[in-house]
């Protein structure tokens, strides 16, 4: 029997052990990640971000540190993700996977853990400050959410910051953010401990906070890292504590991992002997790739209710340098693996970064409705026999070739281009009839070099040298078999021949250009599918070309057309314009706008009664205005009506749902980013002095000889439709294209040197001279 005195402690005991009982199964009966069972929607998203891995660490001798990595990469679903963002900056990556749209921040605004005294009180403060009080509790917060979303209103993307977090928390999945990407503030000179200081890059946050700047638990200060005077910034991931923090998940949950330590270690390296520094990488990779085989042992403890997402928000600065752009993104799922991709590429292996917000949201059964600009992302199967990462490799290497080889080709091609066309201009102002022969030449390499252009892109697994070698023998060849030909018949075969193998490369699968240095750009995400503006201006151009040299060549016998020879030029063009609006084929919407404008105007002026008679600018301006309203009307029964949904919904496709659904702040934001790129290339593009170029050449041929445009109506006046065609489509193109100025300016090539050729060959049949 217990001593009286005693009694009032056993009754303590007791209260304190029922309270224990009581709090351990309360504990013990939510939802854990690591609980047996689950009951309801126990899914937990759990995304690991690893800024400073690029695929320069997923190579085969990479990869032998990272035995967990490689095995993730040949097991799960893994792709080459598009990390460009408006201001390149890691905060704007996480701005833009919380938005689903391309989104910025600012490196100034920091996330801050709303319990840590002092500064969580400091954090408060200045919330109840700029966004008054705080609406609900968070662990997490960003006091400057305001002027976050100020700066996405500037901008025409339309993104809405913490959207995917304010949808998760409107469906009640909880939200967590762990880690953080403190790197050292200390300057280059040599400093003490003492003196080392951290400086905070806290922006992880940004990819889970609600519209309130809040996310609901987490932590991102200092319990997240160790101290550890060895390492970079003085401190070290704990990763002990990240799978503690695992342990207390309540799902459904997002629950976001940044890892630091690579990101630290690659903002120090100049201050790295090399072998230290690929030491120091090497034990990294290791704890970073321990740490993911033991999420991969989650993953595969609780395949139904766990799937694992690990991501690059930014490569390293190594990489940016070798062009290796993409960032890597896996998906490991029990039975998931292959390639990744998604409506928004249509590519094997090749995502954008703002799919994964709508994709995080099909996690949990939620649609992003049209707020977001990404699609799902899915996975496609890899062909028997294939390695997936062996594929994915080559996949990014190809970009990367590209990627390399386009300044080196473009930049010189268009000097080229301009000095041509210049010195075409001379020799016909000054009536220099010796320099016709040596003109033909460079201005049929200046028509033939977007058509090899495409055609090397069979070849970009060889060697850059290679490939180079077959582009410039490719040309030379071409002129030298032309060059002999007359005018005309070498105007018909290269506009002919140069859209026919655009054309027939895009129905087969566009292998040329999507690795021509005018085609497809996937690593900044400026075309993914379908035809660019680069080569739809080649394709008009050369249609109009082609097709007005072909129906000259047949009225030189006879001057009036056999009405089914009309039409079957008519049909080759009404063929183009519905290539280019197809949601599966060309899928250009601009293209097909300007190809009918351009096109119609053609046939107008063919099919005129008297098509000497000039046109007034109120007629023109009309028929211009009823041809782009054809062109609308088509674009919206072939994406609009005909295929919509599924797959085959293209960019345009999404477009037109937006604008049947009456969002026409979209709509605007389009029309304004368009016209914002176009005026911002004109400043800085390349392409822009071609443009200018052709113009000057163009208006210096109209002015003098005074009337040779008349003489020319006279004499070839189906060309001479043709050459009015293109000019009117390249205006069309100027300004219904987000990037106008490249197809403008690849479109008007396709008059401007035709135009020199033709008068250089009069100049050179006058008495005395040698006819071209």
């Amino acid at each position: 029997m217990f001593h009286r005195h005693a009694r009032p402690f056993v009754r303590i005991a007791f209260a304190v052990a029922a309270i224990v009982a009581i709090a351990g199964a309360a504990f013990f009966s939510t939802k854990s990640a690591f609980a047996e069972e689950d009951t309801g929607n126990g899914h937990m998203l759990l995304i690991v971000s690893v800024p400073g891995l690029s695929f320069a660490d997923l190579q085969p001798q990479a990869l032998k540190a990272a035995p967990n990595l490689a095995k993730l990469a040949n097991n799960g679903a893994i792709a080459a993700m598009n990390i460009r963002t408006p201001t390149k900056g890691l905060e704007d990556s996480y701005a833009t996977f919380g938005a689903g749209k391309p989104a910025v921040s600012d490196s100034q605004i920091q996330a801050y853990m709303a319990n840590i005294f002092p500064s969580g009180r400091q954090a408060l403060q200045k919330y109840e400050r700029y966004q008054g009080k705080l609406p609900r509790d968070a662990a997490v917060i960003f006091p400057e959410v305001a002027a976050i979303r100020h700066m996405n209103d500037a901008l025409a993307y339309g993104a809405e910051p913490g959207l995917l977090g304010e949808m998760l928390r409107q469906a009640g999945v909880h939200t967590y953010v762990f880690g953080n990407a403190d790197e050292s503030d200390m300057p280059n000179t040599a400093v003490t401990d003492e003196q080392n200081a951290l400086k905070e890059k806290r922006y992880a946050p940004l990819m889970l906070m609600d519209k309130s700047g809040l996310v609901e638990f987490g932590d991102i200060g200092g319990h997240a890292v160790r101290s550890d005077p060895t390492r970079p910034a003085h401190v070290r991931t704990d990763y002990n504590f990240l799978l503690k923090q695992l342990q207390a998940v309540q799902t459904p949950a997002a629950v976001l991992l940044e890892l630091g330590d690579l990101s630290r270690l690659y903002a120090e390296k100049e201050r790295y002997a090399p072998d230290v520094f690929a030491a120091e990488k090497n034990k990294i990779m290791r704890e970073i790739d321990a740490f993911l085989g033991k999420l991969a042992g989650l993953v595969q403890k609780r395949p139904n209710f766990v799937e694992l997402w690990i991501l690059s928000p930014q490569v390293s600065a190594d990489a940016q340098r070798e062009k290796l752009l993409f960032g890597p993104l896996l998906h490991v799922r029990a039975g998931e693996y292959g390639l990744l991709t998604s409506a928004t590429t249509r590519q094997p292996g090749i995502v954008a970064n703002f799919d994964l917000a709508p994709t995080f949201l099909a996690a949990f059964q939620l649609t992003s409705g049209t707020n977001m600009q990404g699609g799902l992302i899915r996975r496609v199967p890899v062909p028997d026999g294939k390695d997936q990462l062996t594929e994915l490799l080559t996949v990014v290497s190809s970009a990367q070739k590209v990627y390399k080889l386009r300044p080196q080709i473009l930049y010189p091609m268009v000097i080229f281009e301009i000095v041509a066309l210049l010195l075409g201009l001379v020799a016909v102002l000054l009536k220099w009839a010796r320099m016709a022969a040596w003109m033909k030449f460079i201005l049929l390499i200046v028509l033939l070099c977007p058509l090899w252009l495409v055609l090397t892109g069979y070849w970009v697994q060889a060697p850059p040298a290679i490939m180079l070698g077959l582009f410039f023998s490719g040309v030379i060849v071409s002129v030298l078999a032309l060059y002999r030909l007359r005018l005309w018949r070498s105007l018909f075969i290269i506009g002919a021949v140069t859209a026919l193998c655009l054309l027939v490369d895009g129905l087969a699968g566009a292998t040329g250009m999507r690795h021509s240095v005018l085609g497809y750009d996937p690593m900044i995400g400026a075309r993914y599918y379908g035809i660019g503006n680069d080569l739809m201006g080649v394709l008009i151009g050369a249609a109009l070309l082609g097709v007005s040299s072909g129906l000259h060549l047949l009225t030189e016998r006879n001057r009036s057309l056999a009405p089914g020879i009309k039409l079957f030029a008519m049909l080759v063009l009404v063929g183009i314009i519905v290539y280019l609006a197809m949601p599966t084929m060309g899928t250009n919407a601009g293209g097909a706008i300007t190809a009918c404008a351009a096109f119609g105007l053609f046939a107008l002026r063919l099919y005129r009664e008297n098509p000497e008679h000039a046109v007034s600018i109120r007629m023109l301006l009309l028929a211009i205005i009823l041809l782009i309203a054809a062109a609308l009307v088509v674009l919206f029964v072939l994406n609009g009506l005909l295929f919509r949904g599924g797959a085959q919904t293209s960019h345009i496709g999404r477009a037109m749902s937006a604008l049947g659904a009456g969002n026409l702040q979209l709509i605007g934001n389009m029309i304004i980013r368009k016209l914002s790129m176009n005026w911002q290339l004109i400043g800085v593009s390349s392409w822009s002095k071609v443009l200018i170029t052709s113009l000057f050449v163009m208006v210096m041929l109209f002015i003098r000889p005074r009337g040779i445009f008349r003489t020319w109506q006279n004499v070839h006046p189906i060309m001479m439709y043709g050459f009015f065609a293109t000019s009117v489509g390249a205006l069309v193109a100027l300004a219904v294209n987000d990037s106008g100025i490249v197809a403008a300016a690849t479109m008007i090539v396709y008059t401007a040197a035709p135009m020199l050729m033709i008068r250089l060959a009069e100049l050179s049949a006058s008495p005395g001279h040698h006819k071209l």
